[in-house]
């Protein structure tokens, strides 16, 4: 990020919903202060961390660290099927939500509407 940095005092409060550094700075740069606190939870989530290093006038740098597993060109059938169990399972879940969703490409926007609505999800705009 090339941006105008962010003091050492500011940097962990950053991760905290509806934060920005300085009241001024979400009036010059726009932005609700939620970015870093959605990408902290889903960070967590995955098991991994977000790191900032920042100095004002020079910019910040996050890291985000996921754990994954090797991935080999070949799987087992069963680690396949497994992974497809889960997957259904989970779409399962969507059955009778409501799922707002906005894409900038028509062609990507019709297809998630498409597996969405497959199982079970009404979609809105």
């Amino acid at each position: 990020d090339t941006g105008i940095g962010i003091a050492i005092g500011d940097q962990q409060r950053l991760f905290a919903p509806f934060v920005q550094a300085e009241q001024s700075d979400s009036r010059r740069f726009g932005g609700t202060g939620l970015g870093l606190s959605i990408c902290n939870r889903l960070v967590e989530l995955m098991e991994g961390s977000i790191r900032l290093v920042s100095e004002p006038g020079l910019g910040s740098c996050f890291e985000v660290r996921i754990p994954m597993e090797p991935v080999t060109a070949a799987q087992p059938a069963d680690v396949v099927q497994t992974r497809l169990l889960k997957d259904l399972h989970i779409a399962g879940g969507l059955s009778d939500l409501t799922v707002g969703l906005c894409s900038p490409s028509r062609e990507t926007y019709h297809g998630i509407e498409h597996l969405l609505q497959h199982y079970g999800a009404v979609v809105v705009r």
